[in-house]
């Protein structure tokens, strides 16, 4: 698992990474956490 990926070629790396490891697959997912999704802290702002 590859974490903090903020740039292209970090994720073009974790990809080549996993794709090469024995399952050959790679899963993306998008950080939800607060601190890390610009829309969400907006959203947070609004309720509070």
């Amino acid at each position: 698992m590859r974490r903090g990926i903020d740039a292209w070629t970090g994720l073009e790396d974790a990809c080549a990474w996993a794709l090469a490891t024995a399952s050959g697959q790679a899963l993306a997912e998008t950080d939800g956490r607060a601190h890390a999704n610009p829309l969400r802290m907006a959203n947070i702002g609004l309720a509070a």
